[in-house]
């Protein structure tokens, strides 16, 4: 059934289908796949009609797909024989924090390439939780440490700091990984402190995050 399932998936991702419609999950275009497959094989119906463990919520479709995206972009990124890390946090609408890992290489043709590689729970906001997850999800990916030349992170001092931020850590393991600044950070302040001195721009945002 799992590989009924994942092919149907495969099957919408090719046509540029969604998995899921605007109606109800019974609506959705993977259920409803799946259900026109079970003309061929009956036993669908009644893995259909189960009350758990059917591997088609939301959350196993987003998974399923990610996974295969992936593991796509790990195989290119591993042609590459040096790249560069970004980091940055962010808080999540339940305030969590969280670490993106964005990953910079240039491929034999010299074209520039720059991939999001995931969204990772923060325990703690100091440098030492920032490092062990790099360090976590490096391992994972298969990507060695020894391939770094460069870190871009923002200016705070957690990967900042000269003797215990991220950058000094990443540098203790592999001392050819320069870090620089990330001054898109920079711009995108400039631009918020911009804005708050704009009337209709600062009411059109306030008006947006209240509606989230």
């Amino acid at each position: 059934m799992l590989q009924l399932i994942l092919s149907s998936v495969r099957f919408l991702a090719r046509q540029g289908l969604a998995l899921r419609g605007d109606g109800s999950d019974a609506s959705a275009n993977l259920i409803q796949l799946l259900r026109l497959r079970a003309e061929d094989e009956p036993c669908v119906l009644q893995w259909l009609d189960k009350s758990a463990n059917k591997h088609t919520a939301p959350e196993n479709q987003n998974e399923l797909m990610a996974h295969h995206v992936l593991r796509k972009i790990l195989k290119s990124i591993s042609t590459s024989p040096f790249l560069a890390v970004m980091v940055d946090e962010t808080t999540d609408k339940s305030n969590k924090e969280q670490l993106t890992l964005v990953v910079r290489w240039v491929s034999e043709d010299f074209t520039v390439s720059e991939e999001f590689l995931g969204l990772y729970c923060l325990s703690a906001t100091n440098a030492q939780s920032i490092v062990s997850i790099m360090k976590d999800a490096f391992l994972r990916f298969q990507i060695p440490l020894a391939k770094l030349r460069g870190q871009c992170y923002d200016r705070c001092s957690t990967v900042t700091g000269a003797k215990a931020g991220v950058a000094a850590e990443i540098e203790e393991i592999e001392p050819q990984a320069v870090f620089t600044r990330y001054y898109g950070h920079s711009l995108n302040l400039s631009i918020s402190d911009t804005i708050k001195h704009l009337p209709a721009m600062k009411d059109c945002l306030d008006r947006s995050h209240q509606s989230e």
